[in-house]
């Protein structure tokens, strides 16, 4: 159905129309006194904040506003009144609630009562008493154990004889270790074969000996030892 303007009763063809918020009638935006382009688009952008009437629904609505009984110069004392009233009972209600809590902080309560025996009296009486000296004990005693030194095998150090005789013993290649380095006692000296391994059907031996570090030079070197 086609909208006519209300103004000039002829069809509204084009998108400049504007419709009255109040009594829905429709106008040419050039029918409307006063409504350049400029107003009309700001109309039309913000529809949900700007209520654009009518002549007729605008002077109803003039009409409304001035039969309103509004007093032009209202006096705020009567809302001062009530506020003051109200901040007086509320400082009348602190007050209360203060003398309350201070009434009831002064009184002992039954958690701070310490009965005779109790296990609070216990633990008080311990945190009260001076703390407790630490007896110590002197004394001597004759030691009857042997001291056995251990060798620090940190300072030591293996040296491998390969490819001896098997008819050589542990005890002759220790006199002869302790002869070529002109040690002051025999030293350590391991036969390097397996447990019940018959010798007699070995080639050759090898041994390790057990030297102090400071030598370790000396007995790597080939000329310490005899050849043949």
């Amino acid at each position: 159905m086609a909208t006519e303007c209300k103004t000039c009763e002829v069809e509204i063809t084009g998108i400049e129309k504007m419709v009255c918020r109040s009594c829905a009638s429709a106008f040419h935006r050039s029918c409307i006194d006063g409504l350049n382009r400029t107003a009309f688009e700001a109309i039309g952008k913000f529809q949900k904040n700007c209520y654009w009437l009518c002549d007729a629904c605008a002077g109803r609505f003039d009409q409304f506003v001035q039969s309103m009984d509004v007093d032009d110069d209202p006096s705020p004392a009567t809302d001062v009144s009530k506020l003051s009233e109200a901040v007086e009972k509320l400082s009348g209600i602190v007050n209360e609630l203060s003398g309350q809590m201070k009434e009831k902080s002064s009184k002992k309560s039954f958690a701070d009562v310490v009965f005779p025996g109790s296990k609070r009296e216990r633990e008080d009486d311990v945190n009260n008493e001076p703390p407790a000296k630490i007896k110590t004990v002197c004394g001597t005693r004759t030691i009857q154990h042997k001291i056995k030194t251990v060798v620090n095998e940190r300072e030591l150090f293996w040296v491998y004889l390969g490819r001896l005789d098997p008819c050589h013993t542990d005890e002759e290649i220790a006199e002869m270790t302790q002869e070529c380095l002109d040690l002051p006692e025999p030293p350590k000296v391991k036969r390097l074969v397996k447990k019940d391994a018959d010798t007699s059907k070995l080639s050759v031996v090898s041994f390790r000996v057990l030297l102090p570090d400071d030598l370790r030079d000396t007995a790597l070197q080939p000329d310490t030892w005899p050849t043949g």
